[in-house]
């Protein structure tokens, strides 16, 4: 059955799709309404919010924007840096040529796209629903178009294997997790954990679960501590559920 027989009231896209671009243009050409759905926050290049995954935080301050729009520019360099590492190894990264050739075929104006976004691909001029609440955004940022339904969680999906026999019952856990952010490099993703485990040996007594995602082996962080558990994957919905 095709998209077309089904005739959908609306067709939400998830932003966090690296093949998100085409499915736009295809429903545009197909003449069906659509919006994009983030599941983190994220948006276009601005001088109110930087990047979701920067660290920097705006202010009311004269140099917040031009650090905000500095940190666009540093976000865009390394973007282009990890979509040709990417593609060097075996990725096929759709480049703005064969972009702009897609949109005509679609009939959507190529000046329209937006290629400098915090998510996977560049953006058509859509609605947004985002899964996460309004409080989660900064309190001067207001979008429009953009509409928060609070977080979307599916209870019973399938949970990942966990070895429950190394969590310390009487102690407090700390769960650590980057979800999937596919646009951090590598060092970015291992600069991290390795800190998250140099912090762990200042409360050797916690438990420490690291969910280190398919980046990296799990032993490749082999100087953790007995008290610091990592995984590819943990039943993120288990630890929260039974554990405060």
């Amino acid at each position: 059955m095709t998209v077309r027989e089904i005739n959908p009231d609306i067709v939400l896209i998830s932003t966090s799709g690296v093949d998100s671009i085409i499915w736009a243009l295809m429903f545009h050409k197909m003449k069906l309404k659509s919006i994009y759905s983030f599941s983190v926050l994220g948006g276009r290049v601005n001088y109110i919010t930087p990047p979701v995954q920067c660290d920097l935080s705006p202010s009311q301050s004269l140099w917040s924007p031009i650090k905000i729009i500095f940190s666009w520019l540093i976000y865009r360099v390394k973007r282009i840096q990890h979509e040709a590492y990417l593609t060097r190894n075996g990725l096929n990264i759709l480049p703005p040529s064969q972009i702009k050739k897609i949109a005509k075929y679609c009939s959507y104006s190529y000046t329209d796209i937006c290629f400098w976004t915090d998510m996977p691909n560049p953006q058509l001029k859509l609605p947004e629903l985002v899964l996460c609440p309004p409080s989660f955004e900064y309190p001067i940022s207001k979008k429009e178009g953009r509409y928060y339904v609070e977080a979307s969680i599916d209870l019973h999906r399938e949970q990942s294997h966990f070895p429950w026999n190394r969590v310390a019952e009487s102690q407090p856990i700390v769960y650590v997790a980057l979800g999937t952010l596919p646009l951090l490099a590598k060092n970015d993703y291992e600069r991290f954990f390795r800190t998250v485990i140099e912090v762990s040996n200042n409360w050797p007594t916690w438990n420490w679960i690291l969910s280190i995602g398919n980046n990296f082996d799990t032993k490749y962080f082999n100087n953790a501590a007995s008290n610091v558990i990592i995984v590819n994957h943990a039943p993120q919905l288990e630890i929260l559920k039974n554990h405060h």
